[in-house]
């Protein structure tokens, strides 16, 4: 695929121009439209704003990548010093699925079908009976699912589609939402984005009243009402990038992004490298006795906090100062709940 937009709009032209060669010439002995090499520049000139001149060699680079990744039927008449395509209904943006995109299309969608409370999910029946009828089927009868997805009985799931709604088409809400251990509350939301993690989904949106961010787990909405025609506030101060520099949800008011080493166990090691706490981890040094020196870059909060005391003796915290002592006064707070 061209990595540029200017070689995508040349690809476009290109295309263009060889299937007026041969639709013309379908009807006719000779066509009236041909497009020699010269040709193809001009018309790229022409028809690309901004660009001013084209190359020989450019433009049969592009021939040369519509005919390797687009596997385009290109032919080059000598008569009338013509490309065109031997396939007079071909278009490099009708592409037909090939055997390996056909699997993994089937694959795919399986897993989507098991994410509990995903919309659309008849929609998506139908296309794996679809997939299973065609050309490039598994052989033999299928006896069902061949991947077990564990799926929890989630509250809130079922609230899932129409939240989803609500948020593609930026319809503000009114939430019934329960905290734990509190009164309900009503809040009236701007939701931007939904964040699943750990089996759970999150609505995140701007809380009018509070004139700031918040994330609502769907399990503790009890109820919402969606307001259509109301004025949608977008925040210019969210930034959907700072998810990847978390684990988990929870973002810190004061929160920085910071390198945070662990030693891990030789027993703990290598089930932290094949599931990583984060996408930014790093295995820095490897140890003589098997342990190694994690690295992450990411604001701690207390998803991270949970990952690492999970882990117990373990894995401890080497750096920065300041989190090592942040979980130490969690242990310590462990060790006083023992009684020790």
């Amino acid at each position: 695929m061209p990595a540029n937009k200017n070689a995508q709009l040349r690809l476009k032209v290109i295309n263009e121009c060889l299937q007026s060669v041969r639709l013309e010439a379908r009807s006719m002995y000779e066509p009236t439209v041909t497009y020699s090499i010269e040709d193809l520049i001009n018309a790229c000139v022409e028809k690309i704003k901004g660009i001013k001149s084209v190359s020989l060699r450019t433009i049969k680079g592009d021939i040369q990548i519509m005919r390797d990744e687009y596997k385009a039927p290109i032919f080059y008449d000598k008569a009338h010093n013509s490309y065109y395509y031997d396939d007079p209904n071909y278009s490099i943006y009708k592409q037909q699925l090939t055997a390996e995109d056909h699997n993994q299309l089937h694959h795919l969608l399986h897993q989507l079908r098991n994410v509990e409370g995903f919309p659309q999910v008849k929609e998506l029946d139908e296309l794996i009976q679809k997939l299973e009828k065609g050309p490039y089927a598994p052989k033999g009868k299928s006896s069902g699912p061949v991947i077990e997805f564990e799926n929890v009985n989630y509250k809130g799931a079922s609230q899932l589609p129409e939240l989803h709604e609500a948020t593609l088409n930026k319809w503000v809400l009114t939430l019934w939402y329960q905290p734990f251990n509190k009164e309900l509350e009503v809040i009236k939301v701007h939701p931007y984005r939904i964040k699943e993690y750990n089996k759970r989904y999150y609505l995140i949106g701007h809380n009018e009243e509070k004139n700031s961010i918040h994330q609502y787990p769907l399990d503790r909405i009890e109820d919402f009402e969606i307001h259509k025609t109301e004025p949608f506030i977008s925040n210019r101060t969210f930034k959907p990038s700072i998810y990847r520099n978390i684990v988990g949800v929870t973002i810190p008011e004061e929160g920085r992004l910071q390198t945070i080493e662990l030693w891990v166990h030789h027993k703990s090691l290598p089930y932290m490298e094949t599931r990583p706490l984060h996408h930014s981890q790093t295995v820095k040094k490897r140890l003589p006795d098997g342990s190694g020196i994690v690295q992450l870059k990411v604001i701690p909060n207390f998803e991270l906090d949970t990952h690492i005391l999970r882990l117990g003796e373990l894995v401890e915290v080497i750096k920065p100062y300041g989190y090592r002592e942040h979980i130490k006064e969690r242990v310590k707070g462990m060790v006083e709940r023992y009684g020790e």
